[in-house]
């Protein structure tokens, strides 16, 4: 193993994730077990304060402890992963140490070379948070439940999420696959009605025309709500063909895009609309898709970008998102031993599908980590994150969540890893 891919392992595995996938990569090793530690200080200039019935944010000089226990299992036709920890942290105004965050994960897949079925749980008890405005593309959002650091509100919420997805080959060129998910997010300092139940459940079929085309054909019903709320339902038919292909520029570079649209029904306006025995809903079309380009430079170096225009149904909203976004990053080695990590992200949009002022939705987002292994089982770190957004005065959020934040974080620590078992 050269010094680049040592440094790159060791990396991955002080990234340590607070979701796996059952696809994702792990160890090298048939059966791993490892711990992961991270210790950082740092200041936040906006984070949640202690009394959960108030959405005020405070500004704080912050230390965080982050033990996490890894364990994955691969033979020749399954692979099973697991990971738990918890963000801790200390705070010099209150001399105090809480729990700021704790998860719990698991990811299965296996089959044949026709048929692949992969399996992931996750759960968490955290801050409340608002991940879901910001486009998983930027570093650190994917990680929001375990590391506590997109926490909005001291109100303390359990999120749960199921997926299955089974994948099956029809013939060299066609697949056809079946999903299908289960998520709950329950706010427990308030009533049991704040809980927020969402499913997806559908099927896609797919078709390659060529070395840089697919033809796709599916369906997928989501649907998103408060027990105490309205329901919104979105149906993504998805008709298009995916076309990707390194531009004639460069080899180096590519360019993939893809079409799908959306029906949604739109929940009532308002309450006296939501109380009456009539029909309450109206249907919203909308034409989505996304668009990538990826431009690879030198041995290490990738710099991507991403238009995505989509409908979401986000936790603590109450209604369907809809919004346009750009993210942008840049990730590569500056030597052997260091890497470079930067992204950042710009999104706006409306709940509700009504363009106006009151039902408006904006945000922006910025991250920047610098790593250096320092050893084999130690590396050093450096972060700064950055993110804002503001709801209009109509839209609905559940629970003592602020409508509006911009905040502003920097740490900097040491993460460690120690296998304890490697087979």
């Amino acid at each position: 193993m050269n010094a680049r891919t040592s440094s790159l392992l060791v990396l991955l595995m002080l990234s340590g994730a607070g979701s796996v996938s059952a696809q994702s990569a792990g160890p090298s090793k048939h059966d791993a077990l490892y711990v992961t530690f991270s210790a950082a200080a740092g200041y936040d200039d906006d984070v949640p304060g202690m009394d959960p019935s108030v959405a005020a944010l405070q500004s704080r000089a912050l230390t965080s402890l982050d033990p996490r226990l890894n364990y994955a299992w691969a033979g020749k036709h399954f692979r099973f992963d697991a990971a738990a920890g918890s963000n801790l942290r200390y705070s010099g105004t209150s001399q105090s140490i809480a729990g700021n965050a704790h998860f719990g994960t698991i990811g299965f897949s296996g089959g044949s070379a026709r048929t692949r079925v992969s399996f992931n749980q996750s759960a968490n008890y955290s801050s409340a948070y608002l991940s879901g405005l910001f486009p998983v593309a930027v570093s650190g959002v994917t990680d929001a439940g375990a590391s506590g650091n997109y926490g909005v509100s001291a109100q303390r919420a359990l999120f749960s999420h199921t997926d299955l997805r089974i994948d099956q080959s029809i013939s060299r060129r066609a697949r056809v696959a079946a999903l299908g998910s289960y998520s709950t997010q329950g706010l427990s300092r308030i009533s049991p009605s704040a809980t927020m139940r969402g499913y997806t459940a559908g099927g896609s079929f797919s078709f390659d025309l060529s070395r840089n085309a697919t033809l796709r054909a599916g369906y997928v019903h989501r649907e998103g709500d408060y027990s105490s709320a309205r329901r919104t339902v979105v149906h993504d038919i998805d008709l298009g063909i995916d076309y990707r292909r390194a531009l004639s520029l460069s080899k180096r570079t590519r360019a993939s895009f893809a079409l799908s649209s959306s029906v949604v029904d739109t929940p009532a306006a308002s309450a006296a609309a939501a109380a009456s025995t009539a029909s309450t809903t109206s249907l919203t079309y909308r034409l989505g898709g996304t668009a990538t380009l990826t431009h690879a430079m030198g041995r290490t170096w990738r710099l991507r970008a991403e238009y995505r225009r989509d409908v979401d149904i986000l936790e603590a909203v109450v209604g369907p998102v809809f919004s346009d976004g750009v993210t942008m990053s840049l990730a590569g080695f500056l030597s052997r031993r260091t890497d470079l990590d930067l992204s950042t992200a710009y999104s706006r949009g409306n709940v509700g599908g009504t363009s106006s002022a009151s039902n408006r939705l904006e945000t922006y987002t910025a991250a920047a980590r610098l790593r250096r292994v320092l050893g084999r089982r130690w590396a050093a770190f450096a972060e700064y994150r950055y993110y804002n957004y503001g709801f209009g005065s109509n839209v609905t959020v559940i629970g003592a969540i602020p409508r509006a934040l911009d905040r502003h974080s920097a740490q900097a620590g040491i993460s460690l890893w120690f296998p304890l078992i490697r087979k």
